[in-house]
Order: C-alpha cells, then structure tokens, then sequence
C-alpha cells in the first residue's frame, strides 16, 4: 500500500478526451505550472496532490443533497490513492466554463474548506526543475447572487423620503451601483450646479435689493428638478438617475466621507442654508489651493487631483477660519484645536501634518449648524456670509454651462457624461452632442508616458508570454510543431494582443471604465472587476506624477499589472488553443 502511495503517475495529454485537455489546460495556465524539456524533447511537468482522508470523510457526511459528490464514494470508509486522470474525471474538480458561471460574479471570495486552500507538501523539493505546488481546484457550491439591492433602497425610503416623494415610487427599476470615483464625480456635478444656479438667484435678489435673500430650495427638490430637465421630464429615467444615486452612496458612505456628507445633505440633516454655507466655504478653499474639485472626471485624469487626496496645512486652515470667527479668539481658538487635533489622527496614519479638505469642511460646517441656534459669534459674523457670491466669476461658467447641449439618452455612469443645467427653453427638440464633452486635449508629457509602456509591454513582456503559452500549449499534441509554423503563429498572436492592450491602456489613460469593460467584454462587472480597474487607473495615475523620478520598474510594474488582467489571459489562453488546435488538425 506504502508504494502504491508513493507511485508517480503519469498522463499524456494528447491520450486524453478532448474536454479534459480544455479544462487541465486552462487549469496549468492559471496557475502558472512549470514544463521543463527532457533529453526525448518532450515538456514535462510534476503535480503534487495529497488528500487529506479526514476532511474528505467530513465532506462525505456533509450536505445530503451535494450532487457534486458521488454516491460510491460516501459509501466507502477510506479514500484510496487518487489518480491525476481520475481527479480530472471527478466533478469535485470540473471548472469548466459552465461551471465556473454558477457561481455569482458579485462573489469577491467564494467560500472553500481548508482543504480545498492548502497547497499540498511534496517529497520532492520545489527546486526540482518541471516542480509546481499549485493543487487542482476544487469546484464550489454555486453562491446566491447578489444583484444590485432593490430593497437597499426601500430599506432607506424613511431617510431619503423628501426626494422619493418627488419622483414617486419606481416600478420595475433596478438601481446601478457605480464605483467610487463615478460617485464622486456625480457629486461633483450636483455640488457645481446647485452652487451656479445659487450664484445666479444670489445675484438676481441683489438687483432687486433684496440683498440678504439666498437660495432656500431644498437640496433633494433641486437634484430631482436637474434630473428632471436633463432627460426632459422623462420619468423613468428620472427615477433611474435619483434610484442610482441613492444606492451608490449608500454602498461608499461608511468608507467615503465624501458620500457620507453628500447623503447628510440629500437626507437634510444639513438644511438649505447649511448647505450654502459649505458650497461658499468650498469655493474660498478651492481659490486658496488652487483646486478646481468640478474639473474632476471631466478633463485628462492625470492632470486633475482627486477631491479624496486634497490636503490641507494648518496655515491654510487657519486662514479660512478667522474668515469665519474674527470676532471670538476663544472660539477660534477651539475650533483649531479641534483642527490639531484631526491633524494629530492623521499623523498617527500616516506620519503627514495635514488634515483631509472634506474633514476640515465636516467641522466648519458643524460649527456654523450649531450656530444658528446660538448666540455664536461665528453665525453673526457669517450673517448673509459677506455676499459670498457677489465676488465670484461664476456668472460666464454659468452661461455656458445652460447654454450646453447634451444627449438626452440615459448614461448609468455620470463619469462619461456629466450632466449640465440647462434652463428651461435652452435644449433644442433635435439636440445631440457633436462632440465627446469628456474630450481630453493633448499632453506630451502624457503620450510619453504612454508610448513608453507600451514600447516596454511590446520589447520586453508580450513576446516573453507567448512564447511560454505557446510552447505549453503545444506539448499537450504528439506531434511537434515546426519552428517556422511556431514563429508564425506567434507573430499572428503577438500582433492581437498588443491591439488589445494598447486599447486598454487607452481606456486607462482616459479613465474610461465603460471602453475598459466593453473590450474585456465584461456586460456585469463585480465588485473585484472594478477594483482592479481602478488599481491599474491609480498606478497610472501615481507613476505620471514620478516627472524625473520615474524609472523602468515603474513601467514594468504598469506593464505587468496589464498582462495579468484575469479576462485577458484568458481570452490569450482560448486564442492560443484554438489557432494551435487548428495547425495541428489540418483545418
């Protein structure tokens, strides 16, 4: 029995069913087994597989009803030794495609027992050349999908009741949850055109000499009257656009203090003029440090800084605070011990003496709420908070902004149509956008950078790739493949390749998650689909801010980054099988 344990087994792709190729090879490619070449020119590979007795009895006695275990085998008190040929045969270990779509795709982590996670020892050493300690997967129960929540929007109908009541209770519509950058970015939106039309109502009082008159329409009938007059009363997808913002905030607000506080103000624990006052203390900060937070999303990503990554010193703060609190010391005084003391939070984190901007606008604001019912000198200073629009050059943005035109189709991601404020008689019947509003205009630079990657991918990884691919994928046939025809056919594969991936560092380099997933062909990306995304856009992002400090590792990481994309090997691993598959058999 000892040696029967200690037999190495051995297989021949070319003598296995045509499926089980398909399946062993998409299991060799993903986890990177390693082929060396014997003195007979023939690729071999040794795979290690132990099976734990005990925990495959307790699998056994586990879940009457698992028809992924055969009924012979729970019948039986001990497992005997498993062969390779017999593992691939057995269901615990079919991962087909058809398989694999059992499972949601909103699952980030399927669950596995121990024994499906332990990679297994060997008495060979990994130093032995051909050695790979990956283990076969075993398939997993198909998980519950966890589509879009339709009831996490029901479940916050009493906080967000003021602008469900406005557009009525949807019938048949399914919430979109979009990433965190597209939130913000819709956010963004929002903030910028209520801050314009306030501007615009601010100035009109002043001609009229009500010059203390601002703005107090409530925050939630504001975004359903832009929603409204951008799809021309289109109720439907009103109810779409305000259904999509109410489920992505909610899925980013325990992370994102950004969303947090936008959804304060759409729930109005803020009120109108609490929300005036931060849109007014925004600007003065944005004039400060320079920051324009609407540009976000809509011009070159690389050249525009994310509202979530602005800092503030304590000299700045101070500044914007005696704005607020010239006429109280002790008040100040307070207020910027509450500011170190935010400062100090930080520093523990991460070792930098500055202070989030939306952390320093949460605390401002907070004053200036609880002041209103005080006798605070902050809210006597504020008063109509020295005509905080009368000085801003808003008024020729505002003008081209109604004057925009846009499509009027429903766009489910703000990021790659960020939605202007028309006025009510500026939108023709016929009116289509000419020209991609998102247009980026040209940076050297930029295309530098790119052009480096790429010329990097193209010189030192695609070649080195398909030729590993390549090789494994033909020493599953008996026959050997001709120099001439292998270079052929790697030539062919490296051209397709590098197409797709010069467009998906395109889609990068524009912050188009919608190109990104279209050529990926993802039609309902999950949660690590667009995190992964968003690792590669952020990698990017970081390496074009290196200027003179960048070197070839920072490319090589881009570069790999890209290559190990899970669709795209994929999609090369079926490329390769099929144009080999084809040369081999004649066709």
């Amino acid at each position: 029995m000892d040696d029967n344990k200690n037999e190495i087994r051995t297989f021949v792709f070319s003598q296995l069913p045509e499926q089980e190729k398909d399946k062993f090879m998409e299991f060799m490619i993903n986890n990177n087994v390693e082929f060396v070449q014997d003195s007979d020119s023939n690729y071999i590979a040794t795979i290690c597989i132990r099976i734990n007795n005990d925990q495959n009895n307790e699998n056994k006695k586990s879940d009457e009803g698992n028809t992924l275990e055969k009924p012979e085998e729970r019948d039986n008190t001990r497992t005997p030794p498993v062969s390779r040929n017999q593992i691939l045969k057995d269901k615990n270990s079919d991962f087909s495609k058809s398989e694999r779509l059992k499972v949601s795709p909103y699952s980030a982590k399927p669950s596995v027992n121990k024994a499906q996670k332990n990679y297994h020892k060997s008495s060979k050493s990994p130093s032995t050349p051909g050695y790979s300690k990956q283990t076969l997967p075993q398939s997993v129960e198909p998980t519950k999908q966890k589509r879009t929540p339709r009831r996490k929007v029901a479940e916050n109908e009493m906080e967000y009741e003021a602008i469900l009541s406005l557009s009525g209770k949807p019938a048949g519509i399914r919430p979109k949850r979009m990433n965190i950058s597209s939130t913000i970015i819709c956010m963004e939106d929002l903030y910028t055109a209520r801050f314009i039309r306030d501007t615009s109502y601010f100035k009109a009082q002043l001609k009229k000499g009500n010059s203390e008159e601002i703005s107090d329409k409530p925050f939630p009938n504001f975004i359903y009257e832009f929603y409204k007059k951008k799809h021309k009363a289109n109720k439907k997808l009103v109810q779409q656009n305000i259904q999509d913002l109410i489920c992505s905030i909610e899925l980013h607000r325990r992370a994102s203090q950004e969303a947090d506080l936008f959804a304060s103000f759409l729930s109005q624990k803020y009120d109108a003029r609490d929300l005036v006052f931060f849109l007014y203390t925004r600007c003065l900060l944005e004039k400060e440090i320079g920051v324009k937070f609407s540009a976000f999303g809509k011009v070159n990503p690389i050249k525009v800084t994310d509202p979530r990554n602005v800092s503030l010193s304590m000299k700045t703060c101070k500044k914007i605070a005696q704005i607020f609190f010239e006429e109280d010391e002790n008040e100040l005084k307070n207020f910027l011990n509450a500011v170190q003391g935010k400062i100090d939070e930080n520093y523990d984190q991460n070792g930098t003496k500055r202070i989030q901007c939306v952390a320093f606008l949460i605390l401002l604001l907070d004053e200036f709420h609880i002041s209103k019912n005080t006798n605070s000198s902050m809210h006597k200073s504020v008063g109509i908070m020295d005509n905080p629009f009368e000085d801003n050059e808003d008024e020729e943005k505002y003008d081209e902004l109604v004057e925009e035109k846009y499509e009027d189709e429903y766009a489910p991601d703000p990021q790659f149509q960020p939605p202007p404020l028309p006025p009510d008689d500026s939108i023709p019947e016929d009116s289509k956008e000419e020209s991609n509003i998102l247009e980026k205009q040209p940076d050297p630079e930029i295309d530098e950078l790119k052009a480096e990657i790429l010329n990097h991918i193209q010189d030192n990884r695609i070649s080195q790739l398909i030729s590993y691919m390549l090789k494994t994928v033909v020493s599953r046939y008996e026959e050997p493949m001709e120099e001439e025809m292998m270079s052929m056919l790697e030539s062919e594969i490296k051209e397709a390749l590098f197409s797709k991936i010069s467009d998906l560092i395109n889609s990068l380099f524009n912050d188009s998650l919608e190109e990104w997933l279209e050529l990926l062909m993802i039609h309902e990306p999950n949660e690590t689909q667009l995190n992964y995304y968003e690792k590669c856009r952020d990698e990017i992002l970081q390496t074009s801010q290196l200027g003179d400090q960048l070197t070839l590792d920072n490319i090589d990481d881009i570069a790999k980054m890209v290559l190990q994309t899970t669709e795209l090997k994929q999609e090369l691993a079926k490329l390769i099988n099929t144009l080999v598959s084809q040369v081999q058999e004649g066709d």
